[in-house]
């Protein structure tokens, strides 16, 4: 650090400069970068201020003394400018010799939000060196042009320096308003609009910043009587429709147009609207440091009158329009435009609270894409700032409109601007009839030749009209959006559109026109995902379609990882890994849950009959039937959980049933016999018992599960179970006590007992092995 420190010194202690100005800049920079004065001495701080004063008071080296200041006071952390801050003093009052050289604007620039923070500097700053800036930018004597370095140096004077602001405030406006007037440079008019906004915080706000709120408010209302006063200028008597209310609040003190041309006299207030339109935007978007006391309504309704004019109107007025209308009819798109800028800014400004006017909003577009319908393939670039306008709309409302008609309206608008647009072709053909002249009255037979103009493969791509993509995106965006919210009708409508465009696509060689752009392409796979999103009854195009369009779209080398992305989520869709919240699934385990909460009623009544609710199944809705199709087969998951249930509820079933008899079983004997008897497939009945003392024996009960029904009321679970346990039956009985007294005794006989006997959970285990499964 030493050996930079010292080449970086040797280079500023130069009387006079003699590396290139490269290698000076490069070594003056290289100061922040390796950071070499972090360590340095106060005593070495001031050495090298003393240096960079010494070039400061030299004309010929002024320039190079601003950018070594500039770099050694950034590079120095601002708690230690206190002990060089009479040699910054000094070096600031120095350059204000060279106000007219952007370098000094730049070294200012960077060096007051700097030692702003030393409230030793600051003191100095505010009370000399701030004022002599702001004098100097609005002297009238001077005849070079503010730069736009000096209108930055004036913003930041604006935002730290309120004070010494608010004394020269009248004469910074006039100076501003006389820029906005002749500039002509669109990044110069972006630099006064972002300047003009801080005026209104010049001087003391008092409290919470009141005063800074009622000059906001008050220089916004100036300005929209003034672009009110531009617009009955522009017009004309063309439209006497606008008629304005007076007011006591000053307009802006701009002159009159003084062009006696007409042609000249529209352009000069054309201009004059635009650039107050653009002031408006910024005092609506940029940040402020109190309340906006926005005029929501005032807003929309200067917005609503800059567009009460389009140009086709003008034109169909006249069958032969005068020159003047033709050329007003040239420059209203870019008033539009400015009107479209200006509505953004309201709505970011404003939020959700757009909502309240969602309905004049939504008409005043509806308007404005009616219009620009009727010339598709014109005013681009006016669309594209209607669909922006949409889509900050849109954040607000969460992509929802006031009213259907609304949305079917913009829907048809929209279409046109997404669809493939092919030149239309006449076919000319004339027919020959050979061995055969025809008569009047009768059948012509014979050969007919046809000789029809054919489009050659050369001229293929001519028959495609070229489209904006621009356009076609930010449509596609906004379609994507709304169909979740669309109606049927509109939805069916969307969905051939959209799967039509989809198939032209991927089956094409070569991209048809707007769809060339893959910007284009991916949008248009992201609305068929949306369409698989959202389903409707009866779709005319079926859920595979779609899937097949966006498995084909993985073969563009552009658009591949975003379609196989939308096509794996579709699949997810259409086979998912679990049944989903919605779906009613365990049907017969709530069936068998409903049972269990009645178990304790039921014992305390001894009741003999079981009520169960019924309870139906829906059946899964996968989304890729048409309004004829049904679904043929149940899902394995489905199935799976109605096997597990099924047994689980039969179960439970047998073990209440015989828990209830239980006492009447302990009263004759503490043995049972369960008998249950199915068919086999030879039809011979195949019988099987089990020796418990649990059990109890059951009176004219039985469980029978026919066409799937439960005898006591248990219906199944779906409707697809009737064709696996039909014609099954599951019977349980008591057998005698005579019977089973008399087999008692007969140790032969209890060996062959139990030699054959199964449990009631391997005879059902088997059941479902063996007929369910």
């Amino acid at each position: 650090m030493e050996h930079l420190e010292r080449l970086w010194s040797e280079i500023v202690e130069d009387p006079e400069v003699t590396v290139p100005e490269s290698v000076y800049n490069d070594t003056i920079g290289a100061g922040q970068t390796h950071r070499i004065w972090v360590s340095s001495t106060d005593e070495r701080l001031r050495s090298v201020t003393s240096s960079i004063n010494s070039k400061l008071n030299d004309p010929k080296t002024r320039e190079y003394g601003l950018i070594c200041l500039s770099h050694f006071i950034e590079e120095i952390d601002p708690g230690r400018l206190v002990a060089i801050h009479e040699q910054l003093t000094s070096a600031f009052h120095l350059s204000l010799k060279s106000l007219h050289l952007d370098i000094a604007h730049q070294f200012l620039a960077r060096a007051l939000p700097h030692c702003g923070k030393v409230p030793e500097l600051n003191q100095i700053l505010t009370s000399s060196i701030v004022p002599k800036i702001l004098s100097f930018f609005y002297d009238s004597s001077r005849t070079v042009r503010q730069s736009a370095h000096e209108l930055q140096l004036l913003k930041i004077c604006l935002q730290k320096y309120h004070g010494p602001c608010g004394n020269q405030r009248a004469n910074l406006e006039r100076t501003l308003l006389s820029l906005v007037e002749t500039t002509v440079d669109p990044g110069e008019l972006d630099i006064i609009a972002r300047v003009f906004p801080l005026l209104s915080t010049a001087g003391g706000g008092g409290t919470n910043g009141i005063k800074h709120t009622e000059d906001w408010k008050l220089m916004v209302t100036r300005f929209i009587l003034t672009i009110q006063d531009s617009l009955v200028s522009l017009y004309g008597d063309f439209c006497p429709i606008l008629d304005f209310e007076n007011t006591q609040t000053d307009k802006m003190n701009l002159p009159e147009c003084t062009e006696k041309n007409v042609f000249q006299r529209i352009s000069f207030y054309k201009n004059r609207l635009m650039k107050l339109a653009k002031l408006v935007e910024h005092y609506l978007s940029d940040p402020f440091p109190g309340p906006k006391p926005v005029g929501m309504k005032s807003i929309m309704n200067i917005i609503r009158k800059m567009m009460i004019v389009n140009p086709m109107s003008i034109l169909k007025s006249y069958a032969t329009p005068p020159r003047e209308y033709i050329y007003l009819s040239i420059v209203i798109p870019a008033v539009h435009q400015s009107a479209l800028l200006l509505l953004r800014s309201l709505i970011s400004c404003v939020g959700s609270n757009i909502l309240t006017e969602g309905a004049d909003f939504e008409e005043l577009l509806l308007q404005e894409l009616k219009w620009m319908g009727e010339r598709p393939e014109a005013f681009a670039e006016l669309r594209i700032g209607v669909y922006k306008t949409i889509l900050s709309y849109f954040e607000f409302s969460h992509n929802e409109l006031s009213n259907m008609k609304t949305l079917i309206a913009w829907t048809k608008e929209l279409r046109n601007d997404v669809q493939i647009k092919r030149k239309s072709i006449e076919l000319n053909f004339s027919s020959k009839v050979k061995g055969q002249k025809k008569k009047k009255g009768l059948k012509v037979s014979g050969k007919v030749e046809f000789m029809a103009t054919v489009i050659s493969a050369s001229s293929a791509q001519a028959v495609v009209i070229l489209s904006n993509p621009a356009v076609s995106v930010l449509s596609l965006r906004i379609l994507t959006l709304l169909i979740p919210t669309m109606d049927p009708t509109t939805h069916k409508i969307v969905s051939n559109l959209i799967g039509g465009i989809g198939l032209d696509v991927v089956e094409s060689e070569v991209y048809p026109s707007p769809y060339d752009e893959s910007e284009c392409r991916q949008h248009l796979f992201e609305c068929i995902y949306s369409i698989i999103q959202n389903p409707i009854h009866g779709s005319p195009i079926s859920f595979s379609f779609f899937a097949n369009l966006l498995r084909k779209g993985e073969f563009d080398p552009v658009c591949a990882n975003a379609c196989h992305r939308l096509r794996s989520c579709a699949e997810r869709i259409a086979h998912p890994i679990c049944p989903t919240l919605s779906f009613h699934t365990v049907l017969l385990s709530e069936a068998g849950s409903t049972m269990n909460e009645r178990e304790d009623v039921e014992d305390a009544d001894d009741a003999e009959d079981i009520e169960v609710e019924d309870v139906e199944v829906e059946k899964m809705d996968s989304f890729c039937q048409t309004e004829s199709e049904e679904l043929s087969t149940i899902p394995q998951s489905l199935t799976e959980n109605f096997e597990t249930n099924l047994c689980l509820t039969v179960e439970r079933t047998v073990e209440r049933i015989l828990k209830r008899n239980r006492k009447s079983m302990s009263r004759n004997s503490d043995k049972m016999i369960v008998e249950v008897e199915t068919e086999s497939e030879n039809g011979s009945p195949f019988t099987s018992s089990s020796n418990s003392p649990s059990f109890k024996i059951l009176t004219d009960e039985s469980i029978i599960l026919t066409n799937g029904i439960h005898k006591n009321g248990i219906e199944s679970s779906t409707k697809d179970s009737t064709d696996m346990i039909n014609n099954e039956k599951i019977t349980l009985h008591e057998n005698k006590l005579e019977e089973w007294s008399s087999s008692k005794g007969s140790k032969e006989n209890t060996q062959e007992l139990q030699a054959g006997e199964k449990s009631f959970e391997e005879m059902l285990q088997d059941f479902v092995d063996t007929e369910v499964l």
